[in-house]
């Protein structure tokens, strides 16, 4: 039976476990009781610097391979975690306690198949909701995992309606300095949004695989037809496996960018992502990308530009109600038009910087939340030939979003953006909510 709560699980499988060591009595409990301390107190490190000490002598009392166990699997020594964990498993084998210690070790050594198994033996015995949802976080990780040494083909498709207040990012009121036609001001409308997509990888070796996927996005105003959007991305990629905890991906971008029935822009970019899981609840990760913008209409050639960014990124389940995941992202990045002119330095050529922080968290197997805010500053390269003033901009944004997962291939999502723009130059002052909801589709 399940008791919630890391203390009381811990008091639990110590009240179970009974000591087999040839210390004495005393000394063993008291040595326990130092190693118990130090994992109610999430010290894991310094657990397993203390357990190390004593392995040669208490290895094979219960007691002390659990905690053992625990701190090795913590602190990256899964292996010998495994093998501690497993002793005690032979004394205690219903102690579901252990058994997701042992699940969690099995599955950061790479045996898949094994931490499956303790995994679902676990899940059956009905835990508390939290220890369910972090179980199925391992089991959908697995699932991927084992779909790497093959060939693999996903889909989806989405629809949904949505309002957006201020559709073309513009002023609301009139300006001091210039006088706005009304259709220049900012306009708000009700929209449809349909995407589909789909992606194929395939395996070269345990440690290379290639990645291809492909999109088509398109946005439908009810009223303002000519703000229609489409868009099309292409993308081939390669994925190798430096360590097992550390990923490099390099990709190949095109996208397609059509407002207003034409094409308005094309991207070519490529990316590298660079990703390292320090442990079970840590990882972080740097990306770097280059981008071309070509604009096929010749009266705006002199927006074509090369645009660069880098950024770092981190998240970190946190010790809360049923794991909420923290992540962070900053970064930092510039335009530089290809061509040098009084105007493109004004409104093309710019130096961006940039972060966004964020809160997953899953309130059960079915339903999702997920809070985050960004803000990023855009500073141009010369005086706006109006204003005679140097346009920077600060860019603020809050969302938050629901998901529901319906079935394992139908879910439902919303999401509300608040959004705020404040500039130097007052024509790029605006404000702006979008609200959509949308269902999806996954094969």
């Amino acid at each position: 039976m399940f008791i919630s709560g890391r203390g009381r699980w811990i008091a639990l499988a110590t009240l179970m476990l009974s000591s087999s060591s040839g210390w004495a009595d005393a000394d063993l409990q008291t040595a326990v009781d130092q190693l118990r301390q130090l994992s109610e107190q999430g010290q894991s490190q310094l657990l397993w610097q203390q357990a190390s000490k004593m392995e040669a002598e208490l290895a094979g009392d219960p007691q002390f391979d659990f905690y053992y166990g625990m701190a090795a699997v913590d602190t990256g020594h899964a292996d010998e975690g495994v093998m501690a964990l497993e002793r005690v498993l032979l004394h205690y084998p219903e102690n579901d306690r252990v058994r997701l210690e042992y699940a969690r070790g099995l599955y950061l050594i790479g045996d898949n198949e094994m931490a499956e198994r303790a995994f679902q033996q676990v899940l059956e015995r009905e835990p508390p909701d939290a220890v369910a949802i972090r179980i199925n976080r391992y089991l959908k990780q697995i699932e991927l995992r084992q779909k790497q040494y093959l060939s693999h083909w996903s889909f989806y498709a989405q629809a949904g309606l949505g309002y957006d207040s201020n559709l073309n990012s513009a002023p609301e009121d009139q300006l001091d300095r210039v006088q706005l036609t009304e259709g220049s001001l900012g306009k708000g409308d009700s929209f449809s949004d349909l995407r589909a997509g789909g992606s194929f990888s395939k395996p070269l070796d345990r440690e290379n695989r290639l990645l291809f996927s492909g999109s088509l996005e398109q946005k439908l105003y009810e009223e303002e037809s000519e703000f229609n959007t489409r868009t099309f991305n292409l993308s081939a990629g390669w994925l190798h496996k430096l360590t097992p905890l550390q990923r490099l991906r390099s990709t190949l971008k095109v996208q397609n960018y059509n407002s207003g029935g034409s094409t308005y822009r094309n991207r070519a970019a490529l990316a590298l992502d660079w990703n390292w899981n320090l442990n079970n609840t840590l990882g972080v990760g740097l990306n770097a990308s280059l981008s071309q913008l070509k604009y096929p209409d010749s009266s705006l050639a002199w927006r074509d530009a090369e645009h660069y960014t880098l950024g770092a990124s981190l998240y970190k389940t946190l010790p809360l109600w049923h794991s909420p995941i923290l992540f962070f992202n900053a970064f930092y990045g510039e335009e530089t038009p290809d061509a040098t002119t009084t105007v493109s330095r004004a409104s093309v050529q710019r130096k961006l910087a940039g972060a966004s922080l964020g809160l997953q968290w899953p309130l059960s197997d079915q339903h999702q939340l997920t809070l985050s805010g960004f803000y990023q500053n855009a500073q141009y390269g010369g005086p706006d030939w109006l204003y005679a003033v140097v346009r920077d901009d600060d860019y603020h944004a809050l969302s938050l979003g629901w998901n529901y997962k319906v079935s394992d291939s139908l879910s439902l999502n919303s999401n509300l953006s608040l959004i705020r723009s404040r500039s130097s130059i007052e024509l790029y002052d605006y404000e702006r909510e979008v609200f959509s909801l949308n269902l999806k589709y996954e094969y």
